[in-house]
């Protein structure tokens, strides 16, 4: 559970959702999308964090912010500051700079950014110095490897006719991993699906972790358009025996909150 940003999920899920609708209209207008969200575990809440996307007609630029809150300060302070940005063509969105930097207290600030070069390999500097990605990892990237904060945007072209479906690689610097989408079809009313985690190659396949499973729900939401769209209220799952649960506490479209239906 560690391994995977679930805050980053959750935001990117609901961003992805709605740029579902945005991205067929980018060649007219830009779309400003903004989460809010809060980490909880065992019942406390750990960190509060931001999500905005401003999609354009060939461009989009993505950030997430946040930070350790409550109790949580006391014993360990956290604050993370991570963007992208990146193209918008007929085969969706594409990554072309991911930027991750992080610190906890009483340690130095790390950063690690990852750059998509036109040719399509793909570079890292980490802490100010250019590294060549591994070949392990490379070899695993292909052309559908993308950052972060860009594969959750991708998700939205599959979730439209088939919510919860899909497999996206992703690339953070660090690890290669599948982020995997299935539809649990025997609930009802909200939505509720499995979203697992898989390493491929980096830290994670090293150190001998395991494919993840979470638990997703969905709750519709209708835009003043009167289109509705499903998006997620909490990602729920365990670690170190302890129940973490990501929910989110606001949508907002080019400034207009979106409330969903059901939210309780």
């Amino acid at each position: 559970m560690a391994r995977i940003p679930l805050h980053t999920l959750v935001a990117g899920f609901s961003v992805a959702t709605l740029a579902a609708a945005a991205v067929p209209q980018a060649a007219q207008a830009g779309n400003l999308l903004e989460l809010a969200y809060v980490v909880d575990v065992a019942g406390a809440t750990v960190l509060r964090a931001n999500y905005r996307a401003d999609i354009g007609a060939e461009r989009y630029e993505a950030t997430l912010s946040g930070k350790t809150s409550g109790m949580s300060t006391v014993f360990s302070g956290y604050k993370m500051n991570l963007s992208a940005n990146g193209k918008v063509d007929t085969t969706g969105f594409r990554s072309v700079l991911y930027e991750n930097d992080r610190k906890k207290s009483g340690k130095k600030k790390k950063s690690t950014d990852v750059l998509w070069q036109p040719d399509g390999t793909v570079t890292i500097n980490k802490e100010g110095e250019n590294q060549a990605v591994p070949q392990k990892i490379a070899a695993t990237l292909g052309d559908a490897a993308s950052d972060p904060l860009t594969a959750v945007l991708k998700m939205a072209n599959s979730q439209k006719d088939k919510p919860c479906s899909g497999k996206f690689r992703v690339y953070d610097g660090k690890d290669v991993f599948d982020l995997s989408l299935t539809l649990d079809k025997a609930k009802e009313q909200k939505i509720k699906c499995q979203l697992t985690w898989t390493p491929i190659a980096g830290d994670a396949v090293e150190k001998g972790e395991k494919a993840e499973s979470y638990a997703l729900s969905l709750a519709p939401i209708t835009l003043s358009s009167g289109l509705t769209l499903h998006v997620p209220l909490q990602i729920v799952g365990k670690s170190n025996g302890l129940t973490v649960t990501v929910s989110a506490a606001s949508v907002n479209v080019d400034g207009r909150e979106m409330v969903a239906k059901n939210a309780q």
